[in-house]
C-alpha cells in the first residue's frame, strides 16, 4: 500500500510513497497533517495520491529556505563566473537567520516584502543606514532565483518572489571629479601613492573601467605607435584576487593615448625595469603596470585603489560622492567624439540595415583615433609633473605584433 494515515494529537498525519528520488536513490515520503474526522484524512489521502501519479507533489516541506538559498548558490557555481557566484554569496549576509530558518513552503509574498522594507530603511549590517535600491533588487534576485529553483524541483507550487513588490531601480548619475579641480585631485593622489597620479591620467584618457586599468600589462604599451592594448581585468571573487580576459570572447581593446601619457609611462618602465634589476631579475613582458611588485608579478588591488582615491577626494575638498568608476564619463564629455552630441537613431525602416541600431550616451564609446582629445589631454598633462630624463630600455621600443 503506498498511502497510510496514522493518529496526531487531535488529528491525523497521512503517509505517501513518493518513490525514489531521481538523484540520491532514497525513498520519499509525504506527509500531511490533517484536523479533522478520520473520513477527512481518508479525503487528503487519496488527494495526496493524485497529486503524486500527476506529479505536482511538494517535496519541500522538510527543507528551509536557507538550505534551497544553499542548493542554488551551489547550482549556479557552475555556470556563473566566480566573480559572479562570489556576489551571489555575499547577499546571504542581508537575509535575517529567522528566514532562512523557515521551510521553504511557508515563505510567502509579505515575507519578502518586509524584508525589503527593512533593508531599504535599516539594512546595512555595518552602519544600520539604508540599502540603496540597487542593493535591494541584488538580494531579490538572488532570492528569486532560490525560489524559482525549488518550483521546478517540485519543492513548493509557486514561486512567492514573482508578486513580491521591490523599490524602483533608481540609476544613479555619474559623479566624476570636477574638471577645475584635477590639479587639487592628482596632487592629493601623489602623497597617497607616486604612481596614482599616473593611474589616474591613464584612467582619464583611456576612459577605461577600474578593472581594465589594473589588468593593463607593459606588452600592451606600445610606445611607437603611442597606443595601449587593454586585454585583462582584474577582479576580486571573495578574497581571491582574479584576472580574466576583458570579455568573455577574449577581445581586446586597442585605444590611442597622447604623446604626454606614453612619456609618463616611458619614465614609469624605466622606473619599473630599474627596481626589477636591483633585485637581481628582470622585468618580465607582461608585468602589470600599476604593481608594487618588483617583477610586476601582482597588479594593484582594486578595492585599495578605491581608497586611496577616497582620501585624495578628502584631501582635495570634493564631494563625497566622487566615485573612482565615474572619471571615464569625465574623459568621454570634452575629449573622445563617444561623449558629443550624437543625433538620435534614425527610424528602423530609414536604416541600411534592419538589425542596426545606432548606440549613443556617454556609455557608448566607439573606438578613439589619433588626434582625438588632444585639447583635453595637453590640460591633464599640465597638471602632472614631467618625469626627468631617463635613459631608453630597449624593451621601451619594442614592435607590436603583426595581428595589432
Amino acid at each position: 500500500m503506498r498511502g497510510s494515515i496514522t493518529a496526531h494529537k487531535s488529528g491525523w498525519r497521512v503517509w505517501v510513497d513518493a518513490g525514489a528520488d531521481p538523484v540520491t536513490g532514497r525513498r520519499r515520503r509525504l506527509t500531511r497533517v490533517v484536523e479533522g474526522s478520520r473520513k477527512d484524512a481518508e479525503r487528503a489521502l487519496t488527494a495526496l495520491l493524485a497529486e503524486a501519479d500527476a506529479g505536482r507533489v511538494r517535496t519541500g516541506e522538510q527543507r528551509t529556505f536557507g538550505e534551497v538559498i544553499e542548493a542554488y548558490l551551489d547550482h549556479k557555481t557552475v555556470s556563473v563566473e566566480p566573480t559572479t557566484a562570489a556576489n551571489y554569496r555575499s547577499q546571504l549576509r542581508y537575509i535575517p537567520p529567522r528566514l532562512l530558518a523557515m521551510p521553504v513552503h511557508k515563505v510567502g509574498v509579505e515575507h519578502l516584502e518586509a524584508l525589503y522594507a527593512q533593508l531599504a530603511t535599516r539594512g546595512s549590517t555595518r552602519t544600520g543606514r539604508p540599502l540603496t535600491a540597487k542593493s535591494v533588487r541584488n538580494v531579490h534576485s538572488v532570492i528569486h532565483g532560490a525560489l524559482e529553483l525549488a518550483r521546478r524541483r517540485r519543492w513548493i507550487f509557486v514561486n512567492p518572489a514573482m508578486d513580491a513588490e521591490r523599490p524602483a531601480d533608481r540609476r544613479r548619475p555619474p559623479s566624476p571629479a570636477p574638471a577645475g579641480s584635477l590639479a587639487e585631485l592628482l596632487a592629493a593622489a601623489a602623497t597617497e601613492h607616486p604612481t596614482l597620479p599616473l593611474y589616474l591620467r591613464v584612467s582619464l584618457v583611456v576612459g577605461g573601467r577600474r578593472s581594465e586599468i589594473h589588468g593593463l600589462r607593459w606588452s600592451g604599451v606600445d610606445f611607437d605607435r603611442s597606443r595601449l592594448l587593454l586585454r585583462d581585468t582584474v577582479v576580486r571573487a571573495g578574497n581571491e584576487l582574479l584576472v580574466k580576459p576583458r570579455l568573455k570572447s577574449g577581445d581586446p581593446r586597442l585605444v590611442y593615448v597622447d604623446a604626454g601619457t606614453m612619456e609618463h609611462l616611458r619614465h614609469h618602465h624605466a622606473t619599473a625595469f630599474d627596481t626589477a634589476m636591483a633585485v637581481g631579475i628582470p622585468l618580465p613582458r607582461d608585468a602589470f603596470v600599476f604593481s608594487d611588485e618588483a617583477d610586476g608579478s601582482e597588479p594593484w588591488r582594486p578595492e585599495t585603489t578605491a581608497r586611496r582615491f577616497q582620501r585624495a577626494c578628502v584631501a582635495a575638498h570634493l564631494p563625497k560622492t566622487t566615485r573612482l568608476h565615474d572619471l571615464r564619463h569625465l574623459a568621454a564629455r570634452p575629449g573622445c567624439p563617444a561623449s558629443r552630441r550624437q543625433r538620435p537613431p534614425r527610424p528602423r525602416h530609414q536604416q541600411h540595415h534592419p538589425r542596426r541600431v545606432r548606440r549613443t550616451g556617454p556609455g557608448h564609446r566607439p573606438p578613439c583615433r589619433r588626434g582625438h582629445g588632444e585639447a583635453f589631454r595637453t590640460e591633464v598633462a599640465a597638471m602632472i609633473p614631467r618625469p626627468a630624463a631617463r635613459r631608453v630600455l630597449p624593451f621601451a621600443s619594442w614592435s607590436a605584433p603583426a595581428s595589432w
